[in-house]
């Protein structure tokens, strides 16, 4: 699109959604538009305010502006990363896009995984996903929260425009009023988010998360907003995905959101061999490297088939609100230094455990002694729900199996942030760091290139700048306390979500029964796969050792180490689909 004549050109991916309130500031300002779009608002805004348009966006977006006048050109990422944006300079050109697939539509791209960076994610290095580097060589990430700008004959500048730190204000010390200015902030979030003119659906797991999302929706209720803006359009679908092999189901707790919602559920399983059925078509969406497969990919699909392109959804509230096992963890460490606070100790186990003590006195002495003598490692290890967790690590050969050594993931921002982030508490700086660098980053890349990949667009109100900066204003305790996770969104959304619900414990992660596949069609796949030439004479890893232990597992039924095997051979088809397609005259774009 473009604006002021011809001068500004764009092309945006994203959503800015407080484009109405935008769009009356810059009338008044004498501003004139010909359409209805958050585009043309953007593009004014640029030309009123340039640079500084981006802290008065509340959105998600990549967008590149170009200035036919300056003959200059303006690159934006959105405060969190929601929207990537890859770049690669070379002497004769500067090329960006929103996929790494996209540069296979360049004549004269050479496909090239960089080593190091498949190694890293292999070693499963922490923050790899929030470092500039990525899979291709020659190919960078804008990071998150910053701007680039490039001129002919000269070197792109990039900026940090975006600093959560900076954005941290006193709250009332009143648990009760952070609750209301949580609630209130968090049903706006999701207000300005249902502005759309096309149908609205949400991914419902019957989580917390996902949960509070459909019944704030509910809550606001439809009809169109006394402007001529699009109408702020009612919740209309939901879709939950189940796994029938699975041995825990959320079915009922979906089932109870929608109905306190008055939203259409629709239930839809997913099975190993529907996954493998198109495992090469969600590998070249996802571009990148997990535990297989990406089963969203097949979530946002049934939305689109149900002509359902906007979707809200939860993501993002485990790490602004503590809701990780890590968390746990890490709030009964601190807990227990320099001494024991052993009401803070027994609330964090009932967070965790779902009980306020113990099952039996044998249980509860052992705990008691072991607050006693402040063994926080101890007692974590001593809790059920963390035992075969702790087993597993144990056991994981993955630093044998690989044969480049993991690097520590450059991420600049964080650097710039370590002081500040030292001044937090020990809890607030592993959520800080989860949120902007360690765990949302991968989410975010697996949400967008799953959605994407049928043009369903996802809109999360919990990464609201908003109430992500009020929820870094918050005590730990306001997330992590009373005996409950994620305690301040309960308390918001009291009354408003079914009981059940709101008073949950239990978490069950969105994945699907990896060793249950393994029993089935996952089973030959990972072993054809483990064993074709590729993967045996790989340079990163020792594709012959992990043939050898996989089958060694399989032999003993020991389905839970064989898992570990499917971030290789994902890797190993992923390089080869790009490859093949970069070989057949390039990707999509």
């Amino acid at each position: 699109m473009s604006f002021a004549n011809g001068q500004l050109w764009v092309t945006f991916n994203g959503e800015i959604y407080n484009y109405v309130e935008l769009r009356a500031e810059l009338e008044s300002r004498g501003h004139r538009f010909r359409s209805r779009s958050d585009t043309e608002v953007l593009l004014a805004a640029f030309a009123q305010w340039g640079a500084d348009c981006q802290q008065r966006f509340n959105g998600m977006w990549a967008f590149a502006i170009w200035d036919s006048r300056e003959r200059a050109l303006f690159i934006s990422r959105d405060r969190f990363g929601v929207k990537p944006l890859f770049y690669v300079v070379t002497p004769h050109r500067f090329a960006f896009a929103s996929e790494l697939k996209a540069f296979l539509a360049l004549a004269d791209f050479d496909v090239a995984f960089d080593p190091q960076v498949v190694a890293n994610r292999l070693h499963d290095v922490p923050m790899v996903e929030a470092a500039e580097s990525s899979l291709l060589q020659g190919v960078r990430k804008l990071p998150a929260g910053h701007y680039l700008r490039l001129r002919r004959g000269e070197a792109p500048t990039i900026q940090r425009w975006w600093t959560t730190l900076d954005h941290i204000n006193a709250v009332s010390p009143a648990y009760e009023e952070q609750a209301e200015e949580f609630r209130s902030l968090f049903i706006d979030a999701c207000r300005i988010r249902m502005r759309s003119d096309r149908r609205v659906g949400t991914t419902l797991s019957g989580g917390l998360d996902s949960s509070s999302v459909v019944c704030a929706l509910s809550r606001l209720g439809g009809g169109s907003m006394a402007t001529d803006s699009p109408s702020e359009r009612p919740l209309q679908f939901a879709v939950h995905t189940e796994f029938p092999e699975a041995q825990m189901s959320e079915r009922d707790y979906a089932v109870a959101a929608a109905s306190r919602a008055g939203a259409v559920l629709h239930l839809m399983p997913l099975t190993a061999q529907e996954v493998l059925s198109k495992i090469d078509d969600v590998l070249f969406a996802y571009e990148g490297i997990s535990t297989l497969p990406g089963v969203r990919w097949f979530t946002y699909r049934e939305l689109r088939r149900a002509d359902v392109p906007v979707t809200i959804d939860g993501d993002g509230a485990d790490e602004l609100l503590a809701g990780y096992s890590s968390h746990f963890q890490e709030a009964l460490r601190s807990s227990s230094r320099p001494f024991p606070q052993v009401a803070r100790i027994l609330g964090y186990y009932r967070a965790r455990q779902g009980t306020k003590y113990p099952g039996s006195w044998e249980d509860w002495l052992h705990l008691c002694g072991l607050v006693a003598r402040g063994y926080a490692d101890a007692l974590l290890r001593n809790l059920p729900a963390l035992r075969k967790q702790s087993r597993f690590a144990a056991e994981f050969p993955r630093r044998a199996w690989l044969r480049i050594g993991a690097t520590p993931s450059l991420v600049p921002a964080l650097q710039q942030d370590r002081d500040p982030v030292s001044k937090l508490s020990p809890l607030q700086r592993v959520l800080y760091e989860d949120f902007h660098y360690r765990t949302l980053p991968g989410i975010l890349r697996s949400v967008d290139r799953c959605s994407m990949a049928h043009g369903v667009e996802v809109r999360s109100p919990f990464l609201d700048w908003r109430l992500v900066c009020l929820a870094f204003s918050l005590p730990e305790t306001s997330k992590l306390g009373a005996g409950l996770t994620k305690r301040i969104l309960r308390s918001a959304m009291a009354g408003i979500l079914p009981p059940a619900i709101e008073k949950r414990t239990s978490k069950i992660p969105f994945e699907p029964p990896i060793e249950q596949w393994l029993r089935g069609p996952m089973r030959g796949f990972l072993l054809d796969n483990a064993s074709s030439r590729d993967f045996l004479h790989s340079p990163i890893w020792n594709g012959h050792a992990i043939r050898d232990d996989m089958e060694a597992a399989l032999r003993r039924n020991d389905l839970s180490f064989a898992t570990a095997i499917s971030p290789f051979v994902q890797a190993m088809r992923v390089m080869q689909l790009f490859k093949q397609r970069s070989h057949a005259g390039g990707g999509t774009a």
